[in-house]
């Protein structure tokens, strides 16, 4: 696959055809590692430079007004005023990352 050259239609796209899921994580998968909440996932077969993005959040997926069958999250309007309250009740953290070694941490 080839990178998409700026300036071009390609290039703006908002949209990833190549773009797949390859991991989900629930509650059963962290483990305790030195008094942390870990996960460790291995991606096999990293033979070159490679682009991750990693999204978490403290929601299922298709929770009414929050997010869809495949656990995107959905606009904040859809249920009235967006506030403090309303955004700590569903977290959601999002990381890009380009390589194929990271931890992450379950914050308590």
């Amino acid at each position: 696959m080839r990178k998409a050259v700026p300036e071009t239609a390609e290039y703006s796209k908002d949209t990833n055809e190549t773009t797949k899921v390859i991991k989900r994580f629930n509650d059963s998968d962290w483990k305790v590692v030195d008094g942390r909440n870990v996960i460790t996932y291995t991606v096999k077969n990293v033979n070159k430079d490679m682009y991750f993005r990693l999204r978490g959040t403290n929601l299922a997926v298709n929770t009414l007004n929050e997010t869809d069958a495949d656990g995107n999250p959905l606009a904040d309007k859809l249920v009235g005023d967006n506030n403090a309250t309303k955004a700590y009740a569903d977290v959601c953290i999002i990381s890009q990352i380009q390589n194929s070694f990271c931890h992450f941490y379950k914050l308590d």
